[in-house]
């Protein structure tokens, strides 16, 4: 069974997940995890605001393109 991180943007911990441990999958949310080393899979728990910057149209082909 593998265990899970779900990982958000605190610039403190974020480098701190165990992306190198294979028995853990990392989930990331919200554009500022999309520089992580890796991501399993992603989610997205904000509102849909396209206009928001944080909904860049470089996120949102990202989201799309996404094979996770």
């Amino acid at each position: 069974m593998k265990q899970v991180v779900l990982l958000g943007t605190a610039p403190s911990s974020m480098m701190l997940a165990p992306y190198q441990n294979d028995e853990w999958e990392i989930w990331g949310c919200s554009p500022g995890t999309a520089s992580a080393p890796r991501i399993d899979r992603r989610y997205e728990v904000h509102r849909w605001e396209p206009k928001q910057e944080w909904f860049s149209p470089a996120y949102v082909q990202l989201l799309k393109d996404f094979k996770g």
